[in-house]
C-alpha cells in the first residue's frame, strides 16, 4: 500500500504510525476494558472514539489531502479494531478464568454471538437448545436446579449483575444491586404490604376481574382475544396500585397508548439483554425508533409519579408508603431517581408478568379441557372471594404452579455476580465477579 511506504511531513512513518495504533488497541483493552465495569460509560466511550477519529481524519488532510486523510482514518481504525479484538479473543480464549467451561468456540470469544442468535427476542428457547446440545454460551449458564438457590435462596452471596443498571440513572427496587441499600427500600416497600392493604387490593382486583367477567358474558359464545383483554386487567389494577389511577382499558376496551408505548419500549430488552454495555449504547441514541420509546416511557412514568405526589387519596396504594417514608425523611426531592424508578418496576414487574402467567394458563387449559372440567368441579360451593378457601384448592392450585414451572414469567432467569471469593454449584467451583445465568425456562422442565 502507497500509504505505508510515504512519510508524514515531519518524518514520522506509517509504519511507526500503525505500530502505535495497534499497541494503543491491546493497551486499552488489558489497561481499561478488562479492569471493572465500563457499560454505563457505553455512549461516552464511543462519543470518545468518535472524536478521535474525527482528530485522525483531520490531521491526514492537513498533512495529505482529503483522500490521503481518509484513507489513513479508515487504517488506523481499522488497526486499531484489530488488535483491539486479537487481544480480547486472545484473552478470554486462552487466559480467562472461566475458559474451561464447555461452549460454543464463538460464544467465549463475543457477547455478540449471542447477540446475533437471540435477535428475535427468544433468549430462553435459545438457551434451552444449548442445553440440549450440551453447550453453553458466554457467560456461565448453569442448567442445574440447584443454581436457584444458591444463586437466589436465602441468604446467598451473589449480587445482581451489571444488566440491572438499565434504569441508571433512576433506581428501582428490583434493579437495586446495593445488598444493604436494597434492604433498606424493601423495608419501606413492606409497609404497603400489609395484612390490611392486602385485604383492600384484593377487593380491588376483584373489582377488575368482576368487569373482565362481565365483558366475556357479553359476547354470547363468540371468540374474545384474552391476550389483549388479561392485558386491560393487569395494567388497570397496576395503574390503580402505582398511581392511584386506571388506565381505564377494561372500561374503554382499547388500549391507552402509554401501555402500547410501553410494550414497543420494552421489545429492546429482547434481543440486547445478553449485551448490557449495547442496551446502553442503543440508550443514548435517541433517534431510533425503540429508543425513543424507551425515553418516553420512563418520562411517562415519572409524570405519573409526580401526579401522584400531590395527589391525596382515600384509599392506600403501593406508593403512598414510599411517598410517605420519603416525605417523613424530608428527602423528596433526593429520592425521585428512586421514586420514579419504583414507578417503572411497578407498572413493567407487576402487569406484564401476570398477564403472561394468564395467557399460558388458559392455553394450557383450551389444550387441556379435563383440567379445566377438574377446576369447575373443585370450585362448586367456594366463595371466591374468599382467599383463604381459594388457597385449599389443590388443583387450582396445583395448576397455578404448574404453569409457573413450566412457562415462567422471567423464562431466561435474572443475571447474577458470584462474590469475589466465588462458589461451588452443583459440584463445579464458580470463579468470583463472573456473571452466572439459571435459565428457569429450561430447569423447570429438567
Amino acid at each position: 500500500m502507497l500509504l505505508l511506504n510515504s512519510s508524514l511531513n515531519g518524518g514520522f512513518s506509517y509504519h511507526g504510525l500503525l505500530a502505535t495504533t495497534a499497541m494503543a488497541g491491546v493497551t486499552s483493552h488489558l489497561g481499561f476494558f478488562i479492569r471493572g465495569e465500563h457499560h454505563i460509560a457505553a455512549p461516552i466511550i464511543a462519543r470518545v472514539y468518535f472524536v478521535l477519529l474525527l482528530a485522525v481524519f483531520f490531521l491526514g488532510i492537513k498533512y495529505l489531502g482529503i483522500y490521503g486523510g481518509s484513507k489513513v482514518a479508515a487504517v488506523v481504525s481499522g488497526v486499531y479494531v484489530a488488535s483491539l479484538l486479537s487481544s480480547i479473543i486472545t484473552y478470554r480464549k486462552l487466559f480467562h478464568r472461566i475458559r474451561g467451561f464447555p461452549g460454543p468456540y464463538l460464544a467465549g470469544a463475543s457477547k455478540l454471538w449471542h447477540l446475533f442468535h437471540v435477535r428475535d427476542s427468544h433468549n430462553h428457547l435459545f438457551l434451552d437448545k444449548l442445553h440440549e446440545n450440551t453447550e453453553r454460551p458466554t457467560e456461565i449458564t448453569i442448567f442445574s436446579p440447584e443454581v436457584v438457590k444458591v444463586a437466589d435462596g436465602p441468604n446467598n452471596n451473589c449480587t445482581k449483575a451489571v444488566w440491572y443498571d438499565i434504569l441508571i440513572p433512576l433506581t428501582a427496587l428490583n434493579t437495586t444491586r446495593d445488598k444493604v441499600h436494597h434492604d433498606q427500600r424493601r423495608r419501606i416497600w413492606n409497609q404497603g404490604f400489609t395484612k390490611k392493604a392486602l385485604t383492600d387490593y384484593e377487593n380491588r382486583i376483584n373489582t377488575y376481574g368482576e368487569a373482565l367477567e362481565r365483558h366475556i358474558a357479553s359476547t354470547t359464545g363468540q371468540p374474545v382475544n384474552v391476550s389483549e383483554w388479561f392485558y386491560f386487567l393487569t395494567f388497570d389494577v397496576m395503574g390503580d396500585f402505582a398511581f392511584a389511577r386506571s388506565f381505564k382499558m377494561l372500561e374503554d376496551e382499547n388500549w391507552h397508548y402509554a401501555v402500547l408505548m410501553l410494550r414497543r419500549a420494552l421489545t429492546l430488552l429482547g434481543p440486547f439483554s445478553s449485551v448490557p454495555w449495547l442496551i446502553q449504547l442503543a440508550l443514548s441514541i435517541p433517534i431510533i425508533p425503540v429508543v425513543r420509546d424507551w425515553h418516553t416511557m420512563i418520562k411517562w412514568c415519572s409524570d405519573r409519579m409526580t401526579e401522584r405526589i400531590k395527589t391525596k387519596v382515600e384509599r392506600q396504594d403501593i406508593s403512598s408508603s414510599l411517598i410517605n417514608a420519603s416525605l417523613n425523611n424530608n428527602s423528596l426531592q433526593q429520592d425521585r431517581f428512586l421514586l420514579d424508578g419504583d414507578s417503572v418496576a411497578m407498572i413493567v414487574a407487576g402487569s406484564d408478568t401476570v398477564a403472561s402467567a394468564l395467557i399460558y394458563l388458559f392455553r394450557c387449559l383450551a389444550l387441556e379441557p379435563a383440567h379445566a372440567k377438574l377446576l369447575r368441579a373443585e370450585s362448586l360451593g367456594v366463595d371466591i372471594y374468599d382467599p383463604r378457601a381459594l388457597a385449599s384448592l389443590d388443583h387450582l392450585n396445583g395448576v397455578i404452579n404448574e404453569i409457573l414451572r413450566l412457562f415462567p414469567s422471567v423464562q431466561t432467569g435474572g443475571y447474577r455476580q458470584t462474590p469475589p471469593e466465588g462458589l461451588i454449584i452443583a459440584g463445579r467451583f464458580i470463579p468470583g465477579n463472573i456473571t452466572v445465568v439459571a435459565p428457569r425456562y429450561t430447569i423447570g422442565r429438567l
